[in-house]
């Protein structure tokens, strides 16, 4: 029973126990339940029936606390922040016995433990940005979160805790300070200060200066502030100035006092000596190779870290079962900064709990009976964030423990012995040896202990005992007893065997017989039925009924039983005489096709395994048995020619005494699918002209008038083929195919069944017009001849073509055998003109096609060319270029002038012959610019441009000049005058040509073009 109360604000458990026949040694653990932290009171209570003076003792006590009070009244009090079970044992004694060990659990839940957080400080120079880590501790492992409360006064804060970044305010140093606290999810820590402290720095004053600098100025080295912490390096790069800017070199004049100097100046590490704390300098020099410089000082703060304490082992010991209350382990341990240690964790000994006095010190609790080595570490902190570990080694010396001899019961049978075996158990693991006390009042003991053999008296029954004790070859245990119960035994009845005959399919009555000698009343048990038949009713009074057909021996065995014991098993032997059985005739069914026989194997059974004789009674009406009925089975069937159905015929069998009924053997004949006759056909078309509908099926047929459709076709070598949806099928020769072709098809009943057949088609040859194959010349020029080799093919190979003009302009003549068209443009002719080209076959129905095309006719003038790059650096597939001529010559100067401006891909200044335009670039315009004529003045007017080769559509081109332009000027900015031509097909580029015509009166004015440079975009 659990009982609780609260006593001065402490919550108290008090286990009842209740402890049945002490000697026996019955107790009853119950739990316990505290929070973290908090000690709860335990009371021990039991009952012995004797009314006996109990006393109580703690076997093994808790790992993770400890007890203190005087059993039964007890106090468990749990290590710091420990939640979890833990649990300890106890035992009852009477000053006889002591009960059985019994185990009280209790049961610590977690209180959440508030998060701690620590001051810090830390040092840096004025204006000189420092890292500062928060710094915060939780029991309980929860993730903190890092707020500050109040922020520096003379600073900024930034980052997220816990690492943030301090900035002083300009020129500010003396003492700053900010709080922060830490927050566990659910409570809030103490606020923590962090104290800041600015070391201050001379700063260089500023001046200004006029006039000029001497050539020749000696360097100068500059000093500097620096800062690292207590035993950690810092790199230092040193610094000088010439105002030649002459190169340096860098001297060290004087090393520092605190620390050492490594690397190659100007690039340098300062290391400070072994936990120096406090302030260090040296100097330094810069040479140009002609003077010194002065010497500069590197001032160096080194500011001090906490020292983490150094933890030392121990080593302490004890007897077995007893605890040291006092471990001071801090004695040996030391701080280099003299601060005040305390100890703040620890672990438990793998054999003994390990507790924290109020003093810092630690006690510890070995388990009940352990001997030997136990250890456990211990941390040690200085409270300024520094820690270490060390280990306890604990000796735990041995001391015997006096064995147990253990009670025990057993049982047995009047005039029945029974094997005892002694039982006892040593904490030390010694070799135990046991004695008799007290021998039993009823019965004897033979063999030796621990192995005896009690024998009760002859017809003693009820109880009877003895007692013993154990040795370890130093102490005795207390004496245990043996409690023997000798049941009084009672006489078997009898079960008696016996045996039956019957006729094979016969029922036989059976009754059971037996006896008992007490006189006691008996019941009967079948133990295992027969195996050949049944039985029926209750015993003793059985019915045994044997399986159909059975004949030869059975037999059931049997016992009794007077509710004490059963008798032996007996048996009841059953003979069951042979009688002869009728055979019997199987029905059987067996499937065949129309017109296709089948095998028939005629079955029977006879239950005495005779030999039997197979007769048919009555014949199949739709078909013909062959085969010798009798003792051959086997048989063939044949229906008639296409019958398909249900047929039958009847037969027995005979096993020489006894004829069976008749049976049926069932005959179904299915019938089978006719395929479908498939007949040839043929179509007549023309020359490119399909058949749109063949009907295929009009001559096929099916026997069982099944619908048919075109299950698949071929294609014909010289046409296509189709199906239409109406079962119909299309053909479409080749374009121009003439003559014999032919294809299959494939026609289905939808039932499986199929049959091919082929399609002749004859095509009649159609004329058919020629067409032309060469492609028009649309320009030319004034004066020049233009030639276009008209060319035509024809389809009809045996055809003459003959060519002719439709179209024409004035002076144009064709060759009408071979196509040549010839003309030579007079100025008239400038611009578009039309023409159309007729190319007809020679045949009796004679075909034609025309051409026409147009041709646009140009002022012929001296071509100027660029010629393909052959610069290995292509430009980009959107770009710009300037094409350039001077001097009206063909030759195109060049050279390496180049500059791009990259963000707009614009190529400028760009003179040379050689022009690439990457393949596949589509011409998106080209700005044609004039910039000077030598003449007294340049009329308003017009010049004729024209792009030449690789332009697609050779575009024309017209500009118009809005201003004069003077003998000697430049024309720039809104002066010049440009033209834009659009090119929509994209094509490789490989020149481009311009061609530059006054089209005003030239026999009056002499224009002289200067320069002309275009600008050709493509993308």
């Amino acid at each position: 029973m659990l009982v609780t109360k609260v006593v001065r604000g402490v919550l108290c458990l008090v286990v009842l126990l209740s402890i049945s026949a002490i000697s026996a040694g019955p107790a009853e653990g119950e739990g316990v339940m505290t929070e973290e932290d908090t000690p709860v009171s335990i009371t021990l209570i039991g009952n012995d029936p004797d009314g006996d003076v109990l006393t109580y003792n703690v076997v093994t006590g808790p790992s993770h606390g400890r007890l203190s009070g005087t059993a039964p009244k007890l106090t468990y009090t749990p290590q710091p922040n420990f939640n979890g079970a833990d649990s300890f044992t106890f035992v009852i004694n009477d000053a006889t016995v002591d009960s059985v060990p019994e185990t009280v659990i209790i049961v610590v839940t977690a209180v959440n433990d508030p998060p701690t957080v620590d001051d810090i400080c830390v040092t840096t120079q004025e204006d000189t940005l420092v890292s500062i880590t928060l710094s915060g501790c939780d029991l309980d492992g929860d993730t903190l979160i890092y707020s500050v409360v109040k922020g520096p006064s003379d600073g900024d804060l930034s980052g997220t805790g816990p690492n943030l970044s301090y900035t002083p305010s300009e020129n500010f140093n003396g003492s700053d300070s900010f709080t922060f606290k830490v927050n566990d999810g659910t409570t809030d820590s103490a606020e923590a200060t962090v104290s800041i402290k600015l070391l201050p720095v001379n700063d260089a004053p500023t001046a200004g200066y006029a006039g000029t600098m001497f050539k020749e100025s000696p360097p100068v080295a500059k000093d500097d502030n620096v800062a690292t912490d207590e035993d950690s390096s810092l790199s230092i790069t040193l610094e000088g100035y010439d105002a030649n800017e002459d190169e340096l070199t860098y001297t060290i004049v004087t090393n520092p006092s605190n620390g050492k100097l490594s690397g190659t100046a100007p690039s340098i590490r300062y290391t400070p000596n072994a936990d120096f704390s406090g302030t260090d300098s040296f100097t330094f020099k810069v040479n140009d190779k002609t003077a010194d410089s002065n010497a500069a000082t590197i001032s160096i703060t080194v500011m001090a870290a906490n020292d983490k304490p150094n933890a030392q082992d121990d080593k302490v010991s004890t007897r077995e079962d007893s605890p040291i209350s006092v471990i001071d382990v801090l004695t040996n341990d030391t701080d280099k900064d003299s601060d005040s240690l305390s100890v703040t964790a620890f672990t438990q000994g793998k054999n003994g709990s390990v507790d924290i006095n109020t003093d810092n010190t630690l006690s510890y609790t070995p388990k009940a009976n352990f001997n030997g080595n136990d250890s456990f570490t211990y941390t040690v902190c200085d409270g300024k964030g520094g820690t270490d570990k060390a280990t306890v080694n604990v000796r735990i010396k041995e001391v015997n423990d006096a064995p147990t001899a253990n009670n025990n019961s057993v049982s047995t049978l009047e005039d029945k012995s029974v094997s005892i075996r002694l039982t006892g158990n040593d904490l030390d693991g010694d070799s135990l040896s046991y004695s008799v006390v007290k021998g039993p009042s009823h019965g004897s003991l033979s063999g030796t202990a621990p192995k005896l053999i009690y024998t009760p008296k002859a017809n003693f029954s009820g109880s009877d005992s003895f007692t013993f004790k154990a040795n370890d070859n130093k102490l005795n245990s207390a004496v245990a007893t043996v409690l023997i119960t000798i049941t009084a035994a009672n006489d078997p009845p009898m079960a008696y065997s016996d045996s039956a005959t019957t006729q094979e399919d016969e029922s036989i009555s059976i009754t059971l017989a037996g006896g008992d000698d007490d006189g006691d009343v008996i019941t009967y048990r079948v133990v295992t039925g027969p195996s050949h038949g049944i039985l029926k009713g209750r015993a003793p009074r059985l019915i045994y009924s044997p399986n159909a057909n059975f004949n030869g021996s059975d037999s059931l065995t049997f016992k009794t039983s007077d509710k004490r014991a059963d008798s032996k098993t007996a048996t009841v032997s059953i003979t069951v005489k042979p009688v002869n059985d009728a055979p019997t005739a199987n029905n059987s069914s067996v499937m065949t096709q129309e017109d296709k026989s089948v095998s028939i194997s005629l079955t029977g059974n006879d239950p005495d395994g005779d030999l039997l004789t197979y007769i048919v009674v009555k014949g199949p009406a739709q078909g013909s048995l062959k085969g010798i009925a009798g003792k051959s089975p086997k048989l063939s069937y044949t229906p008639k020619a296409n019958f398909s159905g249900s047929d039958s015929f009847t037969y027995k069998v005979s096993d020489k005494t006894a004829e069976s009924a008749v049976a049926t053997a069932l005959i179904t004949v299915k019938a089978v699918n006719d395929r479908p006759t498939a007949r040839d056909d043929s179509a007549t078309t023309m020359e490119d002209k399909k058949v749109s509908s063949i009907d295929v099926l009009t001559n096929d047929t099916d026997v069982e008038k099944d619908p048919l459709k075109v299950a698949s076709v071929t294609q014909g070598k010289n046409g296509s083929v189709a199906i239409n949806g109406d079962k119909t099928l299309s053909y479409t020769p080749k374009e121009n195919f003439y003559g014999d072709d032919a294809f299959t098809y494939t026609v289905s009943d939808g039932k499986g069944g199929t049959d091919a057949a082929a399609v002749r088609v004859k095509v009649e040859a159609v004329n058919d017009a020629p067409t032309f194959t060469s492609t028009p010349v649309t320009k030319a020029a004034v004066g020049k001849e233009y030639n276009y080799d008209v060319d035509a093919t024809d389809p009809d190979i045996v055809d003459t073509l003959a060519y002719s003009l439709v179209i024409e302009p004035m002076g144009m003549t064709i060759d009408t055998a071979t196509g040549l068209i010839k003309w030579t443009p007079a100025n008239t002719q400038t611009g578009a003109n039309e023409v159309a080209v007729r190319v007809a076959d020679g045949s009796s129905t004679p075909a034609s096609n025309t051409q026409p095309f147009t041709i646009n006719v140009s002022l012929a003038d001296i071509p100027v060319e660029v010629a393909p790059s052959s610069e290995t650096e292509k430009p980009a597939e959107t770009g710009r270029k300037i094409l350039s001529v001077a001097d009206k010559s063909i030759v195109v100067q060049a050279s390496d002038n180049h500059r791009r401006e990259t963000d707009s891909g614009l190529y400028t200044s760009y003179d040379f012959s050689n022009v690439y335009i990457p393949e596949g670039a589509k011409i998106s315009s080209v700005v044609v610019y004039v910039e000077h004529f030598e003449q007294e003045e340049f009329p308003e007017g017009k010049l004729q441009w024209t792009a030449g080769t690789g332009w697609p559509d050779n575009p024309m081109v017209w500009a118009s000049i809005n201003a004069p332009v003077y003998s000697g000027e430049t024309n720039e900015s809104t002066d010049l005058w440009d033209v834009t031509s659009f090119v929509d097909t994209p094509e490789k580029v490989n020149s481009l040509q311009f061609r530059v015509k006054n089209n005003d009166d030239v026999a009056k004015r002499k224009t002289s073009v200067d320069y002309i440079y275009a600008v050709v975009e493509w993308k």
